[in-house]
Order: C-alpha cells, then structure tokens, then sequence
C-alpha cells in the first residue's frame, strides 16, 4: 500500500501513464497480504476462497490497466491530472473497495467480541477502522465530483491508520480476542495428583474439580493404558484440554480451541513452573498458598491473554 500511494504521486507529478497503470494494480497485491493477515489474525488458517476471488479480480484489474484508453490525462478544477476510464474504473474503484470491507468487518468483529476490561481501547480502535473504511471511501467517491476530496480521504485514511496502529502498540490483547478463548489453567502434582495452582480467563464450562479430575484421569489413562508417553490434547464437547507434563506437574489449558500459539504459551509456563519451584515441588507441597507466585508466571508467558471475567 506504500508503493500505491507512492506511485500515484509520481504519476500525477510526472503525469506518466504507465506509473498510473502500474500503481493502479498494486491494490490487488495488497489485497492478498491483508486478507492472510486478517484470517491468519482471526482464525489462524486462511480463507482460499477469498485468496482465490481476489485473484480473479485482480488478474481482470491487471489486463484492463494495460488496455488502450483505460487511463488518460485531463483537466480538473484547473490542474492537469490522471483519472481512470471505462471498465477498468469500475474495476479499480471495487478493487479499492474490497480491502476496506475486510478492514471494516475485522474491526467490527474484534469490537462485537471485546471483553470489558478491553472495551474502551476497542472502541477506539473500531473509530480508527471507520475512519480508515467507510469515511474514506466516501471522500474518495467525492473526487469522482472534485479533485480537491482527495486531500481528505487521505488525511482521513492517515488519522484512521494512526490511531489503529497505535491501539495495536499500546495494547497487543487485542488482536487476540478472535482466535480462540482461553478459559482456565491448573496445575497439577503428577505425584501426589491434587492440584497446586489454579487461574481463570473467562468463566469455565467445567468446574474446577471436575477440570482436575479430567486432568489427572487423562494422565493416567495415557501412562497406565496407552504407554505412549502422553497425550497432547483432549477434544470435549465445548472446546479442547491442551496438556503438558514435566516430571513433577501437569499443566492443563482448557481453550475454545488448540493453537500453536497457546501451546508454546503452555510449554513456556510449564518450564518455568518446575523451574521457579523446583524446591516446593521436591518436598512434596502441600500448601496451595506455596504457589501463588505463579500469577507472575501468567502475567508473564500468557501476556497477551485478554481476560473476560466481569470486574465487580
């Protein structure tokens, strides 16, 4: 998109043809990195109907920019300057259209699906979307009538994407409310088999003895059973048991879903479980309170959890 809006400045300095064809097109590129980005963001797989639709779009936008009289010189409001004509209009103007949709609904889906604690800086973040989406495009349809809206689309595009982007620096748990919801942790002593630390997310759909029971039943069933060293995850009804087991613990994250990004969040927390309390572990702990130190450990390796338990 910095290309884009690089070479359409050249070509309306040099009022060069073919830097106006050339910058035209690179919308259709763009477009791809955005909607990999915004479903990998949201998803974590991406959308090959979307990819595939783009493309054609993109390869008709690409032979009409190369035929005769798509693009011309003219005079508007007293200056000489570029426009586009005919089909390839149409199409270009879709073309810009279509990345702003996406942009559009990827804010309102992170906004729709904020929890509290996030709600003020997603409001925020949805203003710098409708800035960068619908206010945009309006001006930009405006310049259809006078050159002169152009100036304002762009201001309007630049404030939107700064607030966004800002947002996005200042507080990263945003682009983690969409792809998946982590409900609770527990660790468990392999050994003794009760549970030594316990931390909620969001309000589980099973109680905490009930996690821990299925926690432990799952160790055991592997080692005893299966002989196979360990099961990585457990699919329930309402989402998914990810575990990882050390020598003295057992780790369970109970999420709407697996991902590799929580897995490596869980690996990391459960080497520096062992390792920060490696002496209470060796002792066999049986004093909860031993391990409340571990809340750091979560502040620390699942920083960019959002949390969705209601504050009172």
């Amino acid at each position: 998109m910095s290309l884009y809006f690089y070479l359409e400045a050249i070509s309306f300095i040099l009022l060069d043809l073919f830097i106006a064809r050339i910058y035209s097109i690179l919308v259709f590129p763009a477009t791809i990195f955005l909607i990999i980005g915004i479903d990998y963001e949201a998803k974590e797989t991406v959308n090959i109907s979307k990819i595939s639709l783009t493309c054609g779009l993109g390869c008709v936008g690409a032979y009409l920019a190369f035929q005769p009289n798509s693009v011309q010189t003219t005079f508007e409001s007293g200056h000489q300057t570029i426009i586009w004509l005919g089909d390839f209009r149409i199409i270009a103007i879709f073309m810009v259209l279509v990345p702003l949709i996406l942009v559009l609904q990827w804010g309102f889906h992170i906004w729709i699906h904020s929890p509290k604690k996030l709600r003020k800086k997603a409001n925020i973040f949805l203003l710098g979307i409708i800035l960068m989406s619908p206010v945009n495009f309006t001006l930009y349809l405006l310049t259809l009538v006078n050159s002169i809206f152009i100036i304002f689309a762009d201001i309007t595009l630049c404030i939107g994407m700064i607030i966004t982007t800002y947002i996005l620096i200042k507080d990263p748990k945003i682009l983690y409310i969409l792809p998946f919801r982590v409900y609770s942790i527990v660790v468990v002593h392999s050994i003794a088999g009760f549970p030594l630390f316990y931390h909620n997310w969001s309000e589980p759909f099973i109680d905490q003895d009930l996690f821990t029971c299925v926690l432990s039943a799952t160790e055991k069933m592997t080692t005893e059973v299966l002989m196979r060293g360990g099961v990585k995850s457990v699919n329930l009804k309402q989402g998914v048991l990810i575990l990882e087991k050390k020598r003295f613990i057992t780790v369970g994250l109970l999420a709407s879903k697996t991902s590799k990004f929580l897995r490596d969040c869980l690996t990391d927390f459960t080497d520096e479980f062992e390792r920060d309390f490696a002496k209470e572990l060796n002792q066999a702990p049986n004093e909860l309170h031993d391990f409340d130190a571990a809340s750091k450990l979560i502040e620390k390796t699942f920083a960019h959890i959002p949390s969705r338990i209601d504050e009172s």
